[in-house]
């Protein structure tokens, strides 16, 4: 299982309210409230995709004309991003000989 985490860039993989979402990216804003759910439905997540300001997204279904994106983890894909994982800081031991590594 995926860990995700607020501030995460993501892949959208399916959506059933907004299908034009599929394969489009976003970032995760926040963790989903149970209060927030609409009947019926469960997420897990708010994902703002990219081109919009907020998970708020129209839909003509919602009593006022929007309602948040909030899917769950399996709808969603991590983008990796390898200066997000690795630093040149953090490696700089790896590859240094031991006479050469800088004390902490």
């Amino acid at each position: 299982m995926t860990a995700f985490h607020v501030g995460q860039r993501v892949r959208i993989k399916w959506s059933v309210t907004w299908p034009f979402l599929a394969g489009k990216e976003g970032l995760i804003t926040g963790v989903s409230d149970p209060r927030d759910w609409t009947p019926g439905f469960r997420c897990d997540w708010l994902v703002t995709p990219d081109g919009f300001d907020s998970p708020r997204l129209p839909n003509s279904a919602a009593p006022s004309g929007f309602s948040n994106f909030g899917p769950l983890s399996e709808q969603l894909e991590p983008l990796t991003n390898s200066n997000e994982l690795v630093s040149w800081e953090s490696m700089r031991d790896l590859w240094a000989p031991e006479h050469l590594r800088v004390a902490a």
